[in-house]
């Protein structure tokens, strides 16, 4: 499913990597979502909050 978010990266060419992952509604913490990704949890952060702002103003 594409966001907000994705058609503005489209939009400006930037490239980036959408990732599925069990979602736990109990426990929503970046760090969590960042062992379940295998990412650093200051990339993903990051990434969590850009969408979030994409999303709020577009």
């Amino acid at each position: 499913m594409k966001t907000n978010a994705v058609r503005v990266l489209d939009n400006l060419g930037i490239a980036y990597e959408l990732r599925d992952y069990d979602v736990n509604p109990d426990d929503l913490a970046a760090e969590t979502v960042a062992a379940k990704m295998d990412c650093r949890q200051n990339k993903c952060l990051k990434r969590w909050w850009f969408e979030a702002i994409v999303q709020a103003f577009c």
